[in-house]
C-alpha cells in the first residue's frame, strides 16, 4: 500500500457575505494540511468520511499526486 508523506485538502465554494449582503465565490471554505504522513488506505477513508461531512452540494474533485525521488 503506498504511503503519504503530506497532504492538502482544500474545499473551493461560494460563501454569504453580511457586510456585502451578496455571495462571493471562489472563497476557500475548508483547509487541512498535515505533513506527519499517512497510509493510503486511511487517507482513502478520511476523504470518504469528508465527502460525506462537507460536500453536501457536490462538487469536483481534482487530485494532484508528485511522485518525489528520494536522496
Amino acid at each position: 500500500m503506498i504511503y503519504i508523506d503530506k497532504y492538502t485538502i482544500t474545499k473551493i465554494g461560494s460563501k454569504y457575505n453580511a457586510k456585502k449582503d451578496k455571495r462571493e465565490n471562489n472563497k476557500t471554505l475548508f483547509n487541512t494540511t498535515s505533513d506527519d504522513g499517512i497510509n493510503g488506505k486511511r487517507f482513502m477513508r478520511m476523504l470518504d468520511d469528508l465527502d460525506d461531512n462537507i460536500n453536501v452540494h457536490g462538487c469536483n474533485v481534482e487530485i494532484n499526486v508528485i511522485f518525489k525521488e528520494v536522496d
